[in-house]
């Protein structure tokens, strides 16, 4: 079974996954009339005249993506509209790429992308991960060995106040300005001074809101292409002020959520 078919309970929720396998169904003999090519026909190649693989894989892509994304960006807002200088930080880039939007562009917003990271560091979409040793391997002086299932809380590396600084819980996108930091597999964390903050040198696992090496989500280019379409068109048209007293608060399940959404006015 897929991982989605373990995880349903209910007769609602049974129900909610036919009718989601249907609409897959419909759609792949929709797709396969036309001549347009996207990701789905990367699904089809690999295993033609299957459908129930082609539903299952197209739905899996759904629901973790979708969701996720979905959830990341509610987040990433309920941050950008209690502080409009979030907005006004990238409104900029954001006008130049909404004149003619191209991939290009999208590539190169550095501001929505550091929201979008910083965004993940705080609520890093999977509560952790799990892995298998293929070695005997020593950590700290401690011998574990091969075939130990490892437990990665990746909320926990986001709050790591040895990489992050004592200020870990609050939202600060320079965190990931470029020029601020550079990546070094030598040591956890060194600092100099600087004239704006301290200048950060980070091991590459120390950020990992999609895994890390051959089981690093595959959607993971996906889903930062999806976020910063989103953000970028959505500040880029609207305007949004919070609601007095809207507090957003977050629940771990099979991913990070946000409980009730965040409500604010749209203008």
């Amino acid at each position: 079974k897929q991982w989605y078919q373990r995880r349903v309970r209910g007769e609602r929720s049974k129900n909610a996954v036919r009718q989601l396998r249907l609409h897959c169904a419909r759609h792949i003999s929709k797709h396969r009339a036309s001549e347009k090519w996207c990701l789905l026909d990367i699904i089809l190649a690999l295993a033609p005249g299957d459908l129930q693989f082609q539903v299952d894989e197209m739905l899996a892509f759904f629901l973790a993506g979708q969701e996720t994304v979905a959830h990341v960006l509610t987040f990433a807002f309920s941050h950008v509209i209690r502080d409009p200088a979030l907005a006004k930080y990238c409104e900029d880039e954001i006008k130049l790429y909404l004149m003619e939007p191209s991939f290009e562009k999208l590539v190169s917003l550095e501001q929505t992308d550091m929201i979008m990271k910083e965004t993940l560091r705080l609520y890093a979409p999977v509560p952790g991960l799990r892995r298998i040793l293929s070695r005997d391997t020593t950590i700290a002086g401690h011998l574990i060995p091969k075939g130990t299932v490892i437990a990665h809380v990746l909320h926990l590396y986001g709050h790591w106040e040895e990489i992050w600084g004592a200020n870990h819980f609050l939202f600060d996108p320079q965190r990931f300005d470029k020029s601020s930091f550079s990546i070094s597999k030598k040591s956890c964390l060194s600092r100099t001074t600087t004239k704006v903050h301290q200048e950060m040198t980070r091991h590459p696992h120390s950020f990992l809101p999609f895994g890390i090496g051959p089981r690093v989500c595959i959607g993971k280019e996906v889903a930062k292409i999806e976020f910063k379409v989103l953000l970028a068109n959505l500040l880029g048209t609207f305007r949004f002020l919070p609601i007095e007293g809207e507090v957003i608060k977050q629940a771990r399940y099979s991913s990070v959520k946000p409980v009730s959404g965040y409500r604010c006015y749209l203008y």
